[in-house]
């Protein structure tokens, strides 16, 4: 019995422990793995800067559940909720969230709200634009409220105001906004 006592105890100091040192690096819970997992497999987490993040390993991936991104490099994984404050996405699935400011080279969004920032490459799958740089990507849905389009694919949504420089228009709704360049409209 004395011997399952320790181990107990030994397991309690390893999670106070790990718990302590991943405060340190902004991360307010991490379930389905552990401090040295992330140093293994997402060294890149650990070089952000993040606060109150809630984080899941799940299949090999790092899913963020809450919390602020600061600042940093987004490799790859998965956004389910939280603020994006400023930073570079490299890849990966944004299902929801806000997006203060940053740059964006490619992945899916799901839906959320975008503030600010450079759109590089990437699917847009539905949510709310207010404003940024749109560079190249698949627009499939959603509410555009202002910015600059310079290319890309618009297959559906409602553009409310702002700058189209150029890319291919499908179908949607345009209320208004300024055409500065070339605008190609296929017919679905």
């Amino acid at each position: 019995m004395s011997n399952l006592l320790e181990s107990i105890n030994t397991i309690k100091e390893a999670i106070k422990s790990d718990s302590e040192e991943l405060k340190k690096y902004g991360i307010k819970f991490l379930k389905g793995g552990n401090l040295e997992d992330l140093k293994q497999k997402f060294p890149w987490i650990l070089k952000a800067k993040i606060s109150n993040a809630v984080i899941d390993i799940s299949n090999n991936k790092l899913v963020w559940r809450d919390g602020v991104w600061k600042k940093g490099i987004w490799e790859y994984g998965v956004w389910e909720s939280g603020t994006w404050e400023s930073g570079t996405w490299e890849s990966g699935i944004w299902k929801y969230g806000t997006w203060k400011s940053g740059i964006w080279k490619g992945g899916w969004w799901q839906r959320g709200t975008w503030k600010s920032g450079t759109w590089n490459f990437g699917v847009w799958q539905r949510g709310t634009w207010k404003d940024g740089t749109w560079n190249f990507g698949v627009w499939e849905s959603g509410t555009w409220e202002k910015g600059i389009w310079k290319d890309g694919t618009w297959y559906s949504g409602t553009w409310e105001k702002g700058i189209w420089r150029g890319g291919t228009w499908r179908d949607g709704v345009w209320y208004n906004g300024k055409i500065a360049g070339k605008i190609s409209k296929v017919h679905p």
